[in-house]
């Protein structure tokens, strides 16, 4: 996985509301950026492939054939504001 940028990512208040689901503590908010699971491919702005190094239980993961959809809405405002 390639090294992120230091930076501090921030997230509409509305956005963090709507992830209800997260079990990893928002670790993909780190400064580090490294907990993001990469974006291989965006479809039409709302379909985000991924891929994951890291296989612990994710709820908003889900699989499409042999790849890797996220619905997390944290995850996709990350890609959506800073391309990560």
């Amino acid at each position: 996985m390639d090294k992120q940028p230091s930076m501090e990512i921030e997230v509409d208040e509305a956005v963090m509301c709507a992830t209800t689901h997260c079990t990893r503590s928002f670790r993909c908010l780190e400064p580090s950026g490294s907990s993001l699971c990469r974006v291989q491919k965006c479809v039409r702005g709302t379909v985000h492939f991924i891929e994951c190094l890291d296989r612990t239980s994710c709820s908003y993961r889900m699989s499409f054939g042999k790849a890797f959809v996220c619905n997390c809405p944290v995850r996709k405002e990350i890609y959506d504001r800073y391309g990560l």
